[in-house]
């Protein structure tokens, strides 16, 4: 019998994850990179569910099927096709079928979509994964958000003393009882388009999120405030939608509308507590002493949540 993973958001549903021999290293990968524990059984006190990995034949995950065929949800039945993986929920948990014979970027999508069960519950529990990277600042966290090739990773590499990165492309913002967490989730990328040394990331570590600074390349390094809540929510959406194509691309119309809206509706309750900013930052200056400016001239930070 192979190790059963603990994966757990804040106060959101922790599952026990775990897999059939076939499987086992791939699940093992994907424990590692999300810095996951093993568990021997059900963490007391904790609402939990089961996500067990069986493997799948190659003929049931052909990529083109999933682009023609739309998915199903019928809310009673709960099956979710993508391109390498098959999901289904039964009364005793979820079952995952999944394709793993291709080379190691086909293993990392599959790896994303195991995630899908997970921010499903995020989601319905109020919360969103965002494309941005997540800083830390004296224990508080705080989003860098902006599309790709606008210099997230850069601004993460270069970042000045008293600021830690904990990854540079994609956070899960989950509601706690005092407000929002932000835990780090991993740089897929890099191994899909090959990586050149392996990383792995603490993704059930969290830090309460105190501000989001979008990001836009400058002459200057300045940091201005978003006019009203409606900017927020906009720009927040935005940074969701960016990479949530990855799982909305294989919904019907009526599935994809659903979660868009509830998408929306957790961006806008975020926005309305959460300090957002525009960061104009330049390729070489000292752009976070910007942002350390305007957090400690705005009285709001550290009390919006």
């Amino acid at each position: 019998m192979g190790q059963t993973y603990i994966l757990g958001f804040s106060a959101c549903k922790t599952w026990l994850i775990s897999a059939e021999e076939p499987l086992q290293k791939w699940l093992d990968f994907f424990a590692h990179l999300l810095g996951l524990s093993c568990s021997d059984g059900i963490p007391f006190g904790m609402e939990t569910d089961t996500i067990h990995c069986r493997a799948g034949s190659r003929d049931d995950f052909h990529p083109y099927t999933f682009l023609t065929e739309a998915c199903r949800d019928a809310e009673e039945e709960r099956l979710y096709r993508f391109q390498t993986m098959q999901i289904r929920r039964y009364p005793q948990g979820i079952i995952a079928d999944v394709d793993d014979s291709g080379g190691l970027a086909f293993q990392i999508v599959s790896m994303w979509y195991l995630l899908y069960p997970a921010y499903r519950d995020v989601l319905e529990r109020g919360g969103i994964p965002v494309h941005a990277a997540l800083v830390e600042k004296d224990g508080e966290a705080y989003l860098i958000a902006g599309s790709s090739g606008k210099g997230k990773s850069t601004c993460c590499q270069r970042i000045g003393d008293g600021w830690r990165c904990h990854c540079d492309d994609e956070s899960l913002v989950v509601p706690d009882t005092d407000g929002y967490r932000v835990h780090p989730m991993p740089t897929w990328s890099n191994y899909i388009f090959g990586g050149s040394e392996e990383k792995t990331w603490q993704s059930m570590r969290s830090f309460p999120l105190r501000g989001i600074f979008y990001l836009d390349q400058a002459e200057t390094d300045e940091v201005s405030l978003f006019p009203n809540d409606a900017f927020k929510a906009a720009f927040l959406n935005d940074a969701v939608l960016q990479f949530w194509h990855r799982y909305a691309n294989f919904f019907h119309e009526t599935l994809r509308k659903k979660l868009h809206i509830m998408i929306f509706r957790n961006a806008c309750s975020i926005a309305h507590v959460v300090p957002a900013y525009r960061l104009a930052a330049t390729i070489d200056g000292c752009f976070w002493k910007a942002m350390e400016n305007a957090l400690g001239n705005d009285d709001r930070t550290g009390k919006a949540i």
